[in-house]
């Protein structure tokens, strides 16, 4: 005899009617529909059924849907109803951009404040993690896709560590156009297994078939024309073999980044003052009582900085400081005279005459650079008043006499001789001015010279994409995998870049 089919109408109505749940609980087909959760279920056992409607959740959405009568005759309680997934979506995309944990919704109080002024159920957690989530990511890649259009592009691609130890890369784009800037989109992020130039070519060779899904090679060629890096050699390495494959590809570094590493030079030629910045930093650190005296000898003075070695333009922004009020901090220091490390050795130090020399020698040369910092990281000015800014510095650099300026210089210069495409960018500029009479670059028709009229020349935006990856990924919430992390990271960097 053939195995008979199950009834499930009836086996779910003996159900009900023994637990007592039908004013709340209907049948619809194959499955069991709640509707104070407005969830439907497909238990195989009564136990389920009766392990649900025991749960807190229940209970409490039971209790109000028994007060109001009107939700009693409206059947729109089915799960994920047509008025809830708009609600769902839109929930789910508000807590992406904002940064706000899907695990908040298992707190109770927000909960019942959402309930009652929504007067809708609040969908779990891994309801949003798992239909909602993709769907998001999916309409903020195909929102990339038709930004871009048929423009050509840019690219750039910069590599970390999280805090979970792993090798994070992130890739963002954008389109080359001639009349503005372009949007950035953050088109991926991916983990790494290593960091070299292999993994990085494939990497972006990747990114850019999630960009033109289907297109061939000669498609993308005429397409991908510029590539942003920082200086590294495996950056270079992976340059040189993307250039092999795109012929028309100009690969340029991160003109910020090679500023920070002059930046870099100028704190090694200046050990004392490295070492007083770090001292003061020390000195100030968790020490409430040498605040107080620091508050009371000059109440309207803010605390010392305390510049980060990550954060270009922090060191010599520090030096401006106490270039400014080095006798005001030299009262101080006297004041809180004790046996701690760090204070001695700043005492020793302000009674040198070599230090406030070396600060008045910075001071006056090299601070403007943290001014240029700013300058690459905010505007959004074209391809020609961003060579500028590298051109004004130069010339800066070059007026400062003696040893340490030759020293300074010469980094200036080894800098901007390895960057790859420099000299043909600037050559382009030129002749977007009409300050030239070369001929154009020969892989690059007139079009595509002119599309470089707004080319970026950092990774500015690239290195702001992980701040919000180290935001997403806390120390609490440790747990998300790669992959939520990605589409949460690419979701919420297309909505708070949103025009």
């Amino acid at each position: 005899m053939g195995k008979q089919k199950t009834d499930h109408k009836s086996l779910h109505a003996g159900w009900i009617q023994d637990l007592k749940v039908a004013n709340i609980i209907k049948i619809d087909g194959a499955k069991l529909v709640c509707l104070a959760c407005q969830s439907n279920f497909t238990f195989k056992q009564k136990s389920q059924l009766e392990q649900h409607i025991k749960t807190s959740k229940h209970e409490n959405l039971a209790k109000k849907f028994a007060m109001d009568p009107q939700r009693q005759i409206l059947l729109s309680e089915a799960v994920e109803s047509q008025s809830n997934k708009p609600f769902y979506k839109n929930m789910c995309q508000a807590f992406i951009s904002a940064g706000i944990p899907w695990k908040k919704l298992q707190n109770p109080v927000l909960q019942n404040f959402l309930q009652t002024y929504t007067g809708r159920a609040i969908p779990d957690e891994s309801t949003l993690r798992k239909n909602y989530l993709p769907q998001i990511y999916a309409e903020a890649i195909e929102e990339i896709i038709r930004d871009v259009g048929t423009n050509p592009i840019w690219l750039s691609v910069d590599e970390t560590t999280d805090a979970c130890g792993r090798y994070i890369a992130n890739v963002l784009i954008g389109s080359l156009k001639k009349d503005e800037p372009s949007k950035s989109h953050l088109i991926c992020s991916k983990q790494l297994e290593k960091t070299n130039n292999a993994t990085v070519t494939k990497l972006v060779l990747d990114s850019l078939q999630m960009l033109w899904p289907g297109c061939k090679q000669d498609q993308i060629e005429a397409k991908f024309l510029l590539f942003i890096t920082d200086g590294v050699q495996y950056m270079l390495k992976a340059g040189k073999n993307l250039k092999v494959i795109y012929t028309k590809l100009l690969h340029v570094t991160c003109l910020a980044h090679g500023v920070n590493r002059v930046a870099e030079q100028i704190r090694s030629l200046f050990p004392d003052v490295d070492k007083f910045v770090a001292n003061m930093k020390t000195a100030f650190k968790k020490a409430p009582s040498r605040i107080a005296i620091y508050k009371e000898k000059c109440p309207d003075l803010p605390l010392p900085p305390n510049p980060v070695i990550t954060r270009w333009g922090t060191w010599l922004k520090a030096t401006e400081f106490y270039a400014q009020h080095f006798n005001e901090m030299k009262d101080i220091i006297e004041t809180i005279n004790n046996d701690a490390a760090s204070v001695n050795t700043l005492i020793t130090m302000i009674q040198s005459d070599d230090l406030p020399r070396n600060l008045a020698f910075i001071s006056l040369n090299y601070t403007f650079l943290a001014e240029k910092f700013t300058e690459f990281q905010e505007h959004g000015g074209s391809l020609h008043q961003t060579l500028q800014y590298l051109d004004e510095i130069e010339n800066k650099l070059l007026k400062v006499n003696g040893h340490i300026g030759k020293a300074v210089i010469e980094k200036c210069r080894t800098v901007i001789s390895k960057n790859p495409d420099l000299e043909k960018l600037k050559q382009i500029s030129s002749i977007l001015e009409g300050q030239s009479d070369e001929e154009l670059p020969a892989e690059l028709n007139p079009a595509e010279v002119a599309a470089f009229n707004y080319a970026p020349l950092t990774s500015v935006e690239t290195e702001r994409s992980f701040s919000m990856h180290k935001f997403l990924l806390s120390d609490r919430r440790q747990k998300i995998t790669p992959e939520n992390l990605e589409m949460e990271l690419v979701s919420r960097y297309e909505s708070l870049t949103e025009d």
